[in-house]
């Protein structure tokens, strides 16, 4: 009986099909690989999900309260009891009426972050690390989560100030009282100094920062120079901050020449001067935190009481701007209540710099985003008298735009 094998021709063409075959079928093999792992860290979020209400209910026997639960390396709160995977960091936040209102996890590959009246079904939108930017990846730590994009250095402390002389002022007329001199001469001081280098450690309204907004990896005392104003929208339980710019800018330049009405819409947003803030494209490295905002009267109140009538004001979208105005209430945490005190604002002179304060021939000011709660008129910096002042919000009287930038603490040199 003759038996014959496999040729080495046969054996090496058996060899290239199931190599095909392979290469054909691995990426699909590797989909549900991926998937399968997928499902199973979603089904761990959820099981925290889960077991983080039961023990919320647990915790708050004895009365409601906000309750934080977490795990991960510089995670000292506590922790939930749990099966699974050790290497599953997570951090979650229960309000007092026990909705989950911040969950952020990861296991090193998958990544899930949601902050806002959380829904057990809205866990699905998980991220694969490897798929997205390196600056995106979420750490988890015992304040939350933060991103490396996140942690990087946005404003660095001044280690210089802005100075220039005083070149302007005159007594009495229609813009100054008859016993107040106006302009920087009213502050009777012959060199104008814009803030100060602070204190570290210590945040403190008029401190000058170097703030590299465009991206370019410098920080550029000359052209980068903000100053902090306030907490952001001075909420003193908000992580940003209210940076301002050291003066207006003309199509996101800046300029002290320019200037503009606020807007054309009664009660409405500033839609007319607001184009002439930077974008995101010309500084990259700032967002708003929410680019839609509500307009508010100087009392907070979102309403206006014209002539007899109750008026609603507007909501208005910077949309793909860097920056927005400053407010009223920003203002007034930083340089103290009395807006209509002649001399008001030499006690903050930098929200003055660039301006007519220092030099006839620059711009009066610039536009707040605040209404005026008894007119159709919003406000403004009015620097002969030094104060903040209100008129129409059709009128440019000599005032243009002024960028503030919103920027977590952790981005900041505190």
């Amino acid at each position: 009986m003759n038996k014959k094998g496999f040729t080495l021709v046969e054996l090496l063409a058996v060899i290239a099909i199931l190599a095909i075959l392979v290469i054909i079928a691995l990426p699909n093999i590797m989909s549900m690989f991926n998937e399968a792992r997928k499902n199973s860290f979603t089904t761990e979020l959820r099981e925290i999900y889960k077991v983080a209400q039961q023990q919320w209910v647990s915790d708050s026997l004895f009365g409601t309260s906000e309750r934080v639960y977490s795990r991960c390396e510089e995670c000292t709160g506590q922790s939930l009891d749990l099966s699974g995977r050790t290497q599953l960091e997570y951090y979650i936040v229960i309000d007092k009426s026990g909705s989950v209102s911040k969950f952020y996890a990861t296991d090193g590959s998958y990544q899930f972050s949601y902050e806002g009246d959380l829904l057990a079904t809205y866990i699905k939108d998980v991220e694969i690390i490897a798929n997205i930017d390196p600056d995106d990846v979420i750490v988890i730590n015992d304040s939350g989560a933060s991103t490396a994009k996140a942690a990087k250095l946005i404003c660095k402390r001044a280690t210089t100030l802005h100075t220039e002389t005083c070149n302007n002022g005159r007594s009495g007329g229609s813009n100054v009282s008859s016993n107040n001199s106006s302009y920087c001469k009213g502050d009777n001081i012959t060199t104008i100094t814009y803030g100060n280098l602070g204190t570290k450690g210590t945040l403190t309204p008029g401190d000058a920062f170097d703030c590299d907004v465009n991206g370019d990896g410098r920080f550029n005392s000359e052209n980068e120079r903000f100053y902090y104003v306030s907490p952001k929208d001075a909420d003193t339980s908000s992580d940003y901050v209210t940076l301002i710019y050291y003066s207006n800018t003309v199509n996101g330049v800046p300029s002290n020449a320019g200037t503009y009405a606020y807007g054309d819409t009664p009660f409405g947003g500033p839609n007319i001067g607001y184009l002439h803030l930077p974008t995101t494209t010309q500084w990259p490295k700032v967002r708003l935190l929410n680019t839609v905002r509500q307009m508010k009267n100087q009392n907070g109140g979102t309403n206006v009481n014209y002539d007899g009538e109750n008026y609603n004001l507007q909501t208005f979208d910077y949309n793909d701007r860097a920056a927005r105005l400053i407010t009223y209430q920003e203002i007034v945490y930083a340089c103290g209540t009395s807006t209509s005190t002649f001399g008001y604002m030499g006690y903050c002179n930098y929200l003055m710099e660039n301006t007519s304060y220092s030099n006839a021939d620059n711009v009066q000011g610039y536009h707040l985003e605040t209404w005026s709660a008894t007119a159709r008129y919003v406000y403004y910096t009015q620097t002969a008298r030094r104060v903040v002042s209100c008129d129409s919000y059709a009128s440019t009287y000599g005032t243009g735009f002024r960028p503030a930038i919103e920027v977590n603490r952790e981005n900041m040199e505190i």
